[in-house]
């Protein structure tokens, strides 16, 4: 009986302890960590074909200007390509800009939550 009041009274007192914690205060602070836009793939450089113009002199001594089929067809494929070039370098130029612009507006969104945390 002694044994059992003994062993009862023990595990009362060890667990008394854990009733009595201190408070505890965790303060946190935000930190701005900066956002890395990855790189962003460079175009491919522009492959010109060759256009050559052909001068042809009529009977009457008149100079006349024009393309083979061949170099016309290059002159639309060079025109493709420049297309191709300009829309690249546009995507590129958007890209960064939206990931700039998206890091701005977050740093406010956190800049103005730590605001308001502070008041």
């Amino acid at each position: 009986m002694k044994l059992k009041l003994l062993l009862l009274l023990s595990v009362f007192l060890i667990s008394s302890c854990a009733m009595f914690r201190p408070d505890v205060v965790v303060k946190t602070k935000l930190a701005y960590t900066k956002v890395q836009c990855p790189d962003y793939p460079s175009p491919d450089g522009i492959r010109m074909l060759p256009a050559k113009p052909r001068a042809i002199f009529d009977t009457d001594g008149l100079a006349w200007v024009g393309f083979t089929p061949r170099d016309y067809e290059h002159l639309g494929i060079n025109n493709q390509e420049f297309i191709r070039y300009i829309k690249s370098q546009k995507g590129q130029t958007k890209y960064y800009r939206d990931c700039i612009l998206d890091y701005n507006v977050e740093i406010e969104r956190l800049q103005d939550l730590e605001n308001s945390n502070n008041e």
